[in-house]
């Protein structure tokens, strides 16, 4: 694989897991914020629960109800936040493993350019010590991408819960504030009491559990990111792991196709606008 081409690879799948990183680290941010908007909707819900006991019990049951609606228009309006941001993590970490994809992709022009080196080849090509091979970098990567994918799942169907419990509140706000039913109107306000509730106490707890899963990918973000900087910045200073043979072929470049690929997934960072940085 000629300098240009060889160093293009390398630069695009630092510039890739980077991103990804950054992406995982965004979406971590927005399921912190949602964990906080659920304490909030949680922490409403027993006082508009009270309501449905005042509306059977009150002269005025219609001023409680108007109460609850009040309240559950609240809790709403914090599941809902909390559904719109579990729904953006989940998108910062499609857009990380879009830039995996990438990488990958570099990855395996460079693999497909040279059989990985055994010790012996390493040392007749005086592979520089503390830099990764294709092999490390490919394993690190895709153990970075195992944690982005499961995130991913994780936060679409805490979305997903968040707006299922949403249904008894719904209800609730399109119902009447005016009460000709005591005992129907004090069910409406407790089956959109209970949901949220549920959902939000649970779905809290899996939020604080998959911290977990956000470090241990913080981890294997930082080592794949490490690991491909430190493959492109000894290309920069001269490392070719591709066979001879590869090296002397001038006119070696990627396809147009995977070129377009490349350039939607990154942003529109061209090929060319990338070479013309060196």
């Amino acid at each position: 694989m000629n300098e240009q081409d060889l160093r293009w690879h390398t630069d695009l799948i630092s510039n890739a897991t980077q991103d990804a990183r950054v992406k995982m680290q965004l979406a971590d941010d927005r399921m912190g914020a949602a964990l906080d908007a659920l304490a909030v909707a949680q922490n409403d819900i027993p006082a508009m629960v009270t309501q449905a006991r005042l509306v059977e019990m009150s002269d005025t049951p219609s001023q409680y109800m108007s109460h609850a609606q009040s309240y559950g228009q609240d809790i709403d309006r914090q599941m809902r936040k909390a559904r719109d941001l579990t729904g953006e993590a989940g998108d910062r970490l499609r857009e990380g493993i879009e830039a995996i994809t990438a990488a990958k992709e570099s990855l395996e022009a460079l693999e497909t350019a040279t059989p990985e080196p055994s010790v012996t080849s390493r040392e007749q090509q005086a592979w520089p010590e503390g830099v990764p091979t294709l092999s490390d970098l490919r394993q690190r990567i895709e153990l970075f991408e195992e944690s982005l994918t499961a995130a991913t799942e994780s936060a679409e169907d805490i979305g997903h819960q968040i707006e299922q419990s949403r249904e008894g509140l719904t209800k609730l706000g399109n119902a009447s504030y005016r009460v000709t039913d005591r005992a129907e109107s004090a069910q409406l306000i407790q089956d959109a009491g209970h949901e949220p509730w549920r959902a939000a106490h649970q779905m809290s707890d899996r939020i604080t559990a998959g911290i977990a899963t956000y470090e241990a990918g913080h981890r294997e973000s930082e080592s794949a990111a490490r690991a491909a900087s430190e493959l492109d910045q000894a290309v920069r200073a001269g490392l070719n792991p591709t066979e001879k043979p590869a090296q002397v072929k001038p006119a070696e470049t990627l396809d147009q196709g995977a070129q377009n690929r490349l350039h939607e997934r990154l942003g529109g960072k061209d090929r060319a606008s990338t070479l013309r940085d060196y």
